[in-house]
């Protein structure tokens, strides 16, 4: 494994590369049948390896040019070979032109994806994305547009084109009162080329949508402690669409970062139909200058028919949504307490309960995670979302992580950590005390000065996935940079 980067005046690059033989998988036993076919194709090729390269550079004030590229030989190697703490499941490589105005932005891109479920994911040629905003009748008018051209396998391709010119604007009313109207009109044109038809097809739809939203923040004093209390209330409507999107899914769940806008998609470029009301409100409480907590809970209730295909970890499957909420308690400057929650009224449970505890005193740190519950899970390019059942749209989770570090010397950190809980499953699987278990534990330590960094750690690891078994590994990372003048 070896890695080089070097900077120059107007921008950088780096390379990152590794190589090794097929014994990893010479002696893997029990197997499953995909796992194994894995292995087969491991072992045919005869080596497993990893290149990562990066490069920037700034052609002038407003445009930079970059390029990214991730490739591996096999879904798991980097999984095997822990040369990164942490690796995203989908390696993307890609090119971008990128221009910067002001608030405005330009971006030219092409990209392939590699990763465990990314077999059937698309090819991204050409797409020119173009973002601009300027101050209109003492509000924000928006232009976001994109053109997108994909090519997925099994000979199909497709080509989409979306405009959402847009208006937002807070408008202060008397007494404290805040209203914020927003109004959007998306246009979109996809056409889908194929060998074999499906429920996708070429089209041209426009929806509208307008976002009415109240808030009041109101501040309740003391000598012990003042409090500001906002409740929010609004309301969406929007048009349907009356086509799938080959593209992307409407949005996945809900979420208190979401729950009060107008768009609750991961994309930027959805926005949500029909007509939903939602309510909720914001709570912070101070002492003095110092914030002791703040608390964001709220839901939502749709006025037109919910789509039955929606999974319930998604909490959007009944037109009473779940309450989402999440609460931060700063107990000193040095300990916080952060959680998060959604419930349904409807099956009264928690769809996801997440909480945590974070220390940090004289160059120690430590970190405990707590979570359980179910989320959304599938592959939007392998197969429908609307021919998934509950089972395979959902699974579930639990488990408890636990890491701390000493800065012991202003060069010298100690790192530790340790996770408890299951492997994912879908909701047919029983989950009980013996499926908690030891997943991870690692110890070591990183020393760094200007020219040098050491990285050791021990690691062990109590899975099985793909070619992956429980073992033992042992990692030692030298870094060296020269300072040029």
């Amino acid at each position: 494994w070896a890695y080089y980067g070097l900077r120059f005046p107007n921008g950088e690059f780096n390379i990152d590369a590794s190589i090794t033989g097929t014994k990893s998988v010479d002696k893997q036993i029990g197997a499953d049948e995909t796992a194994q076919i894995n292995i087969n194709k491991i072992k045919s090729s005869g080596y497993r390896g990893h290149i990562f390269s990066s490069g920037k550079y700034e052609i002038n004030d407003i445009w930079r040019s970059s390029f990214d590229i991730k490739l591996a030989s096999d879904n798991f190697y980097l999984k095997r070979f822990a040369f990164f703490d942490k690796v995203d499941r989908t390696l993307e490589s890609s090119i971008k032109l990128e221009g910067f105005d002001g608030d405005n932005y330009t971006l030219v891109k092409t990209a392939m994806f590699r990763g465990e479920t990314c077999e059937t994911a698309p090819k991204i040629l050409p797409t020119i994305e173009r973002n601009y905003s300027h101050d209109f009748l003492n509000g924000t008018f928006s232009l976001d547009s994109v053109f997108m051209n994909l090519d997925f396998c099994h000979g199909r391709s497709a080509r989409k084109f979306v405009s959402s010119p847009s208006w937002n604007k807070k408008i202060m009313l008397p007494f404290g009162h805040i209203l914020e109207i927003a109004g959007t009109v998306s246009l979109r044109a996809l056409n889908v080329s194929e060998k074999q038809h499906s429920e996708y097809d070429s089209s041209f739809n426009v929806t509208s949508q307008i976002k009415c939203m109240w808030e009041w923040p109101l501040l309740f004093y003391n000598s012990a402690m003042s409090t500001i209390f906002t409740p929010i209330a609004g309301a969406v409507i929007a048009s349907n669409r009356k086509y799938s999107d080959i593209f992307e899914d409407q949005f996945n769940d809900l979420n208190d970062i979401n729950l009060f806008e107008g768009n609750r998609s991961t994309s930027s470029y959805n926005i949500d139909t029909g007509k939903r009301v939602f309510y909720g409100a914001r709570i912070a409480g101070y002492n003095g200058a110092s914030q002791i907590y703040r608390l964001i809970t709220g839901q939502s209730y749709d006025l037109t028919s919910v789509s039955e295909d929606k999974a319930e970890a998604s909490g959007l499957k009944y037109k009473r949504s779940n309450v989402v909420s999440s609460l931060d308690i700063f107990l000193t400057d040095e300990l916080t307490l952060s959680s998060y929650g959604s419930y349904s009224p409807k099956n009264k449970d928690w769809t996801k309960f997440e909480a945590g505890l974070k220390f940090t005193h004289k160059g120690f740190s430590a970190d405990i995670f707590g979570f359980n519950g179910r989320q959304c899970f599938y592959d939007p390019f392998k197969v429908l979302p609307s021919a998934l059942t509950e089972e395979q749209k959902t699974q579930k989770y639990k488990g408890i992580m636990f890491d701390c570090g000493w800065q012991a010397t202003h060069a010298l950190k100690l790192k530790n950590g340790i996770t408890f809980g299951n492997k994912c499953e879908d909701l047919n699987t029983k989950i009980n005390n013996a499926d908690f278990k030891l997943v991870k534990y690692n110890v070591g330590f990183e020393y760094k000065n200007e020219c040098t960094s050491v990285e050791v750690v021990l690691e062990r690891t109590n899975y099985k996935s793909g070619d992956l078994k429980p073992e033992t590994s042992f990692r030692f990372v030298l870094h060296l940079k020269n300072l040029g003048i």
